[in-house]
């Protein structure tokens, strides 16, 4: 009697973990399958084309992340959704507050140094130079052997230029120089 209760509640647990498991697993192909879409739908050259795709591709990263928190995946996930909110939605502002939850709930992963420079640059896009100045100093300090770092020393010293000299330099569009 023993061993059947035992079985019993080995199957009820093996019943629920299932479902689970199969939701994550369809959750994936869903991505891997909007992420292969929007790559077709960019190389199309088609304006707007890829708007609904990027749409449901950032929902189910945030999905995933929700769903998923601890796993491996999720700041990597969380990295490219406001990567697609950035580039293919065209919302900076937004992007930024993935590329801050991504830097504070993952701040050990891979993806939180390049959330932290995309903030400084994006700030740097919205012309927010203090914000941009701010997270430059604090990727250049947290991560001072990164790949990016050339290219962030060189945004602060563009930040830091004087408006007469930046015009003399770049001209009266100096916005194509940044």
């Amino acid at each position: 009697m023993k061993n059947i209760f035992v079985a019993v509640l080995l199957f009820a647990f093996s019943c629920q973990e299932k479902p689970k498991t199969d939701k994550k697993l369809s959750l994936i192909q869903r991505i891997d399958s909007l992420q292969t879409r929007l790559a077709e739908e960019i190389s199309d050259e088609e304006p707007d084309n890829e708007t609904g795709t990027a749409m449901y591709l950032a929902r189910d990263y945030q999905l995933y992340v929700a769903d998923y928190p601890k796993d491996s995946t999720a700041p990597k996930y969380l990295l490219r959704c406001g990567q697609v909110i950035q580039s293919n939605l065209q919302d900076k502002p937004r992007a930024n507050e993935i590329y801050l939850d991504v830097m504070k709930n993952y701040p050990s992963s891979k993806s939180a140094s390049l959330a932290n420079f995309l903030v400084a640059n994006n700030f740097h896009d919205m012309s927010d130079s203090l914000n941009a100045s701010r997270y430059l100093d604090m990727f250049i300090g947290k991560y001072p052997n990164h790949e990016l770092i050339p290219a962030a020393t060189d945004l602060k010293k563009y930040i830091e230029m004087p408006a007469d000299k930046k015009k003399k330099l770049f001209g009266n569009d100096e916005k194509s120089a940044s």
